[in-house]
């Protein structure tokens, strides 16, 4: 086995996978682990992150894009590294003790969030352990690293919003261009050109 067996402080009984190990790992093992927790309500809350996991991997139609005997590491989305580095990050949070504490403490774990995202994308209230699903999937970078203010997707979306914009202030600005200096209007439709 392709295991990573180096145990760190709050990853106690926690198995920690190489890309090898991920490859023979497919789907149908996956669910069958669902089947194996013995908590009722670890195991209800399993099957509502696998729920997210099979919204993720459907397409328009509500189809699954994934089958029974794909291996985890083809399911490798993990934006800022692998599945691998993800899960040895994971192996160090106790999701077990942040639910058992409640909603107060899913509720901590997001006290750096950016008061701005917190007005645009209130986090949703927990109210049953089942909600904590749908909370810890949303918001896992923060349960990764309390102290991140700001998601990586809404870093990423103002990104390419910022391009976007600067797609078309740029053309904008050579037609302001063109209008005060017609003597250099050859190189300025140039670099129109260049820029369509």
């Amino acid at each position: 086995m392709d295991m990573v067996d180096n145990a760190a402080p709050g990853s106690e009984g926690k198995p920690g996978y190489s890309r090898g190990e991920l490859q023979r790992i497919t789907i149908s093992d996956l669910k069958a682990r669902i089947g194996r927790i013995d908590s009722q309500q670890a195991r209800n809350i399993a099957l509502k992150l696998w729920q997210l996991v099979e919204r993720q991997y459907s397409n328009q139609y509500g189809q699954l894009v994934i089958t029974d005997r794909q291996s985890m590491a083809g399911l490798d989305r993990w934006p800022g590294g692998s599945l691998a580095r993800m899960l040895e990050r994971l192996r160090h949070v106790d999701f077990g003790d942040i639910i058992a504490a409640g909603p107060q403490e899913l509720d901590a774990h997001l006290d750096s969030l950016h008061p701005f995202i917190r007005f645009i994308q209130p986090p949703a209230s927990v109210c049953h352990s089942f909600d904590s699903a749908e909370r810890l999937a949303r918001y896992l970078e923060f349960y990764l690293d309390p102290q991140r203010r700001v998601p990586e997707t809404f870093k990423r979306s103002w990104i390419f919003a910022g391009g976007m914009l600067a797609s078309y202030a740029l053309p904008a600005w050579f037609v302001y261009l063109l209008r005060d200096a017609p003597m250099h209007k050859g190189w300025l439709i140039s670099g129109m050109l260049l820029l369509a």
